[in-house]
């Protein structure tokens, strides 16, 4: 009877247990939305549309991102992000894998379309229509734009150069399989960058600490001159691989890392903290709105000196009571007599000859006598 008390509590419990995970909710993360960027034109005078206007995606008549168009390189554009639907609310608040974007210009709906998926990236151009238009023949698209000419920079050894449009995304991959992200509008005109790894011996001034890597990365013009400091309307993300070397100098601690940037070879460096480091992936990221030197620094551990003792005269006591440095004593030299013993010599001879001097007197009346 006892075991059969036990058996049933036993499966009571797990009864118990099964209904609490069957009833408690998965926890889920939410997608990453889906991002969209092109041009606009107005179909109606078929050039480009005017900026400012608010752009609109939604999915089956919810509207799940919105943005307004802006002007970059002579062309009206507009970048926009549509969010996914968080399946740990009840409610449908972004769209989900599979669904039908409808894109609005002015609050007037554009016969483009688009499939969302989380975490992609699409270009997608949009032909703004007039209001009341209805199932009008929109005018076909303007011609594109003749290509930009693009004259490469001076080469440099070891440099890889990649052609930047305002419009689309470019990847620059470096030999060693370092990679350079730079999104699209980021640069308000075609232009050109330049990166290469430079010897930590060629910078006239560095940064303390062990230098790992030096990277240089330069903006051109589109007509090949080299630009000044420019701040990017966008962050660049730089994927830099570690190798067995970078590894072995970090350890096993993700704070060992510090990214320091320049705007030339003569600094001043200023630390980076917009960086992340992946032990695991053996990788090194860096977001940066700029272009311009990087390095890659482990610091130089910390030192401990110890303090230097103080030395202490060690006093000679006096007659009176009271300390007195050490004097050294001076040797008498070869053949000479020491201040001491000059002192008792002096008094043997004074005594010596007091002691004549008295005989002496004493004699001179006895002789005296003696005649008379």
């Amino acid at each position: 009877m006892k075991r059969k008390g036990l058996g049933r509590l036993g499966l009571l419990a797990l009864v118990l247990v099964t209904a609490m995970l069957w009833v408690h909710p998965a926890l889920a993360v939410p997608p990453l939305p889906a991002g969209f960027y092109g041009t606009v034109t107005d179909a109606t005078t078929g050039g480009a549309a005017a900026v400012d206007l608010v752009v609109e995606a939604s999915a089956g008549g919810v509207v799940f991102g919105q943005t307004t168009t802006f002007s970059s390189g002579g062309l009206t554009v507009y970048t926009l992000d549509v969010r996914g639907d968080d399946p740990d609310t009840p409610q449908k608040d972004g769209a989900t894998p599979g669904d039908v974007i409808v894109f609005s210009v002015a609050g007037v709906a554009t016969d483009q379309r688009a499939t969302w998926q989380g975490g992609s990236s699409l270009r997608q151009d949009l032909m703004k229509k007039t209001a009341g238009s209805g199932e009008q023949a929109a005018p076909p698209p303007p011609p594109p734009p003749p290509p930009i000419q693009v004259i490469p920079p001076p080469s440099v050894e070891g440099a890889v150069t990649s052609v930047v449009q305002p419009t689309e995304q470019t990847t620059a991959l470096l030999e060693d399989g370092t990679t350079i992200q730079v999104p699209p509008l980021t640069l308000p005109v075609a232009a050109q960058i330049q990166a290469r790894f430079r010897p930590a011996a060629d910078i006239a001034s560095l940064p303390q600490g062990e230098v790992r890597r030096v990277l240089e990365i330069n903006l051109f013009e589109a007509s090949g001159n080299r630009r000044g400091a420019t701040t990017l309307a966008k962050e660049i993300t730089i994927d830099l691989p570690l190798t067995v070397d970078d590894l072995a100098a970090i350890g096993n601690n993700t704070a060992n890392v510090e990214v320091y940037t320049a705007e030339t070879e003569a600094g001043p460096w200023s630390r980076l903290t917009s960086f992340s480091l992946d032990l695991s992936g053996k990788a090194l990221r860096i977001r940066v709105n700029h272009l311009s030197l990087f390095a890659v620094v482990v610091p130089a551990p910390e030192q401990q000196v110890a303090p230097t003792p103080t030395p202490t005269a060690t006093p000679t006591a006096t007659p009176t009571g009271t300390a007195s440095p050490t004097r050294t004593p001076q040797l008498p030299s070869t053949g000479g007599v020491a201040p001491g013993q000059t002192t008792v010599l002096t008094v043997l001879l004074s005594g010596l000859a007091l002691l004549l001097l008295g005989l002496y007197l004493l004699r001179r009346p006895r002789e005296r006598g003696q005649r008379d």
